[in-house]
């Protein structure tokens, strides 16, 4: 049995910022496959019967302003939230001596 008793901010800031990042260009990769073929049904029905205002390409735009900049602005939050998170984890396993786990081979 091994104990858990520190963990490096710097590295778990790291690897949360990673895996933020990558989970948001699955999430986007499927919203464009799901909800913008859906959007784009709706914006040329809504024209066809009269009630276009102008903003037909507006959801796709949004859509790409994401991926450029939301992904990277998660993040380098996810990066900050990520060094908070395992400081205070580390003031949690000294005061209470750690974490057991075990390690298979």
């Amino acid at each position: 049995m091994h104990k858990l008793t520190r963990v490096d901010p710097m590295s778990w800031a790291k690897v949360q910022a990673v895996m933020t990042m990558l989970l948001m260009l699955v999430m986007w990769i499927l919203r464009a496959f799901f909800f913008f073929p859906a959007a784009s049904f709706v914006g040329r029905f809504g024209m066809m019967n009269g009630y276009y205002n102008g903003m037909m390409g507006w959801g796709a735009g949004v859509g790409m302003g994401g991926l450029i900049f939301m992904i990277p602005i998660a993040g380098v939050f996810s990066f900050i939230v990520g060094y908070i998170g395992a400081w205070l984890l580390n003031i949690v396993l000294k005061w209470l001596g750690g974490i057991k786990f075990e390690m298979k081979s």
